[in-house]
Formats: C-alpha cells, sequence, structure tokens
C-alpha cells in the first residue's frame, strides 16, 4: 500500500481483532471489518421482532337484485313471449356496466368493493344501492338491456386476528461491522443488504 499510495487497505475477518492489530491498522489506514453470523449482542438498540395482528373486512353479499328499466325492455320487446327468463353469466370482473356507446363504466368486482361500511365494524343485512340513468349490461341469449340498479343486501363481517412475526433473527444470515465506527450492515440468504 506503501509503494503504491493513495489507496485504502481493507482487511476482512470472521472473529474479530485483538488491540495491536487495531492499533496497527489505524497508523496505517486500514480499515477492519468484521464478517460474521449475527450474534444476540449485534441487536442492541435495533428492532429484533416486528409482530403484526392482521384482521381483514369481508363482505358477505348474501342478495344482489338488478333493476331494469321495464319500459325500455317493452319498447325493444313489443311482442314478448309468456316467460322471458334470462340469466347473468360470468365472474364479477368480466359482468360489465356500460354506457350507451359501449364503453365500460363499472363491473360487479368493483361494485362489490366499494359497498360503504364502517371501518372495523361488523354490521348485519347492511343495505345499499347503486343507480344509474344511463346504464346497459349484457344478458345471455338476449344482448344489452338498459338498468337501473343494482340493490345490495351484504354483512361486514371481520376476519379472526391473525398473528405474523417477523423476526431479524431469522432473516439476517450475516453480518459486516466496521470495527473504527462500530456500523453494522446486515444481509439476508441473498446477499442483500438490510
Amino acid at each position: 500500500m506503501t509503494d503504491i499510495g493513495n489507496i485504502n487497505g481493507i482487511f476482512v475477518c470472521k472473529k474479530g481483532y485483538q488491540s495491536g492489530a487495531i492499533k496497527f491498522a489505524e497508523f496505517y489506514g486500514i480499515n477492519l471489518k468484521e464478517l460474521r453470523v449475527p450474534v444476540d449482542s449485534d441487536w442492541d438498540g435495533r428492532i429484533q421482532t416486528i409482530q403484526i395482528n392482521l384482521s381483514a373486512l369481508h363482505m358477505n353479499i348474501k342478495q344482489r337484485l338488478t333493476v331494469f328499466d321495464n319500459d325500455w325492455l317493452k319498447a325493444k320487446f313489443p311482442n314478448p313471449s309468456e316467460d322471458k327468463h334470462f340469466q347473468i353469466k360470468g365472474n364479477n370482473n368480466e359482468i360489465l356496466i356500460k354506457d350507451k356507446d359501449g364503453n365500460r363504466i363499472t363491473d360487479l368486482y368493483e361494485l362489490d368493493n366499494q359497498l360503504p361500511h364502517d371501518n372495523w365494524k361488523e354490521e348485519l343485512n347492511k343495505e345499499h344501492e347503486y343507480k344509474w340513468d344511463d346504464a346497459y349490461i349484457d344478458v345471455e341469449g338476449i344482448g344489452t338491456i338498459k338498468l337501473l340498479s343494482i340493490k345490495y343486501v351484504y354483512d361486514v363481517q371481520m376476519t379472526e386476528p391473525e398473528e405474523i412475526i417477523i423476526s431479524g433473527k431469522d432473516t439476517a444470515k450475516a453480518i459486516l461491522k466496521d470495527v473504527k465506527t462500530g456500523g453494522i450492515k446486515f444481509f439476508d440468504k441473498n446477499g442483500n443488504i438490510k
């Protein structure tokens, strides 16, 4: 290092250094590092464990009543057969509500997730209605039908709390300690600095 000049030396070991080695390194400007498995004292003053109590809000939809525009239906089907039954099929995110030009307004998945509720309060038989002036929905075997509203009856329920514990001791697989400053960097099993 002296022959080359203008460079810093780094020495890395697993067990630490004796006082003479530390004095020698300081005199010659050599950086001393420890690379090793973490020990309990490395966690002093640091968060060792994070505990999360996770509870989720769940909407139990008991009824979804679709209200169509009867006047619009009579105009579109002036001579309906006696019993006209139809179904709306598909996953919630596939059942689209569109405007008159066929552009997407929303879908049942979004409506389900936007149902009003008081945060962290269970409620039973709650009711809500979405209304539109000019909305349409595709019905199997018939085509597009004008929709007035969708009425919901639902329960707001909380799941049982689940405890999740994240231990730093389980995630930190190695540390790199600067002997001079005492600074520590933690590494996970993939070598990423934490």
